[in-house]
């Protein structure tokens, strides 16, 4: 995570020198982290950091669409880092040569990878959002409605930690592909490169839609959707609202009029626009991400972490006893003389109190 100062922790530091032992960091990206391996895929997401640190940020996760066969972790994610988010936008593995439920282990171990890495990002593992358009909307769904028990959580790592998300946008989701495949004939090819079959039996699309899934502990959502979706249908998210509310889940349904898939205007400008559909995620992650309480601690300390705290301890210690000689020293040769100076410090004190000791005694 960057050097150990002695005699000095910073609590607010630069990500760039926080951040760059794994990837590529260029301005306030780091590209190319890898967050798993998993057989012959090498699984990255890029991290966008908010321009200064206090303390735990919160995050949010996004997830590309591309129908499970396509798109990649390009994101313009200026908007939610400039309210303070760290931004983490990740690759998961794609059909047909991957085939379902790679997507949506993948995408929870990301979540694993950053609460299992809190302390080096400096993440709040308690805030933790999700966002992601078509088949991304998918995938953020399944992150806010199930816990282990739907058995998505067997690949990659980190299974000491939860993959569930505290809120989720769901732009244009598939979320009842078992209504999916009774109302478009084509979904068969779909069906094909994600199961392996272009007529999967009802229970297998019942296990990989979202809506199998609600509960009254579901994550709250936010879900927008073009009222002229011809991919989609508008349907889906409707569905899945329903659901939500009938469980007693905090959600809200959006449907943007004169938007096509993938909100592309159709037959005049859409509404609400671009502009206030990315104001309204963001302020639904105000809601209810970042206004959640924060943690107070990121779970298991790193070495990096164990050892500023030894470093405190030591330095505390050895300049209390010998202040000039011992701020000097831990200043040039670092953590490790602090460490020996307090032991050397000490021992003579140590000393002097057995003898005292043994003389009160006698």
């Amino acid at each position: 995570m960057g050097a150990v100062l002695v005699l000095v922790t910073a609590t607010c530091v630069s990500s760039l020198e926080v951040h760059a032992s794994n990837g590529t960091t260029t301005s306030n990206v780091e590209k190319d982290v890898t967050y798993a391996i998993v057989g012959d895929a090498t699984l990255k997401m890029d991290i966008y950091y908010p321009e200064s640190v206090s303390g735990l940020t919160p995050a949010v996760v996004f997830v590309h669409g591309g129908a499970f066969v396509s798109g990649n972790r390009s994101y313009n994610s200026r908007d939610l880092v400039e309210r303070g988010y760290l931004v983490a936008s990740i690759d998961y593995r794609l059909a047909p040569r991957y085939r379902w439920p790679a997507q949506i282990e993948d995408t929870k171990c990301a979540i694993r990878y950053l609460r299992a890495n809190a302390n080096k990002y400096r993440i709040d593992p308690n805030r933790i959002g999700a966002l992601g358009p078509s088949a991304g909307g998918h995938l953020v769904a399944l992150l806010g409605i199930t816990n282990s028990s739907a058995g998505f959580d067997n690949s990659g790592s980190y299974f000491d930690q939860s993959s569930r998300v505290q809120a989720v946008v769901d732009m244009f989701g598939t979320t009842d592909l078992v209504a999916m495949g009774a109302n478009r004939s084509d979904m068969t090819k779909y069906f094909d490169a994600w199961f392996g079959t272009p007529n999967p039996s009802v229970e297998t699309l019942r296990k990989a839609s979202p809506i199998t899934y609600v509960s009254a502990d579901s994550a709250p959502f936010l879900i927008l959707h073009g009222e002229l979706d011809d991919e989609v249908p508008p349907s889906q998210s409707q569905a899945l609202y329903e659901r939500l509310k009938a469980a007693g889940v905090t959600a809200t349904l959006v449907m943007v009029k004169n938007a096509k898939h993938g909100f592309v205007p159709a037959a005049g400008p859409i509404s609400p626009s671009r502009q206030e559909i990315s104001r309204m995620i963001a302020d639904f992650f105000d809601k209810h991400v970042k206004g959640l309480p924060a943690s107070t601690t990121t779970g298991t300390a790193t070495r990096s972490s164990q050892l500023t705290t030894i470093t405190t301890a030591s330095t505390t210690l050895a300049t209390s006893m010998i202040p000039n000689v011992a701020t000097n020293l831990l200043e040039t040769y670092g953590v490790y003389i602090g460490i020996a100076i307090a032991a050397a410090a000490l021992a003579p004190l140590l000393v002097r109190r057995n003898r005292k000791s043994k003389s009160q005694s006698n």
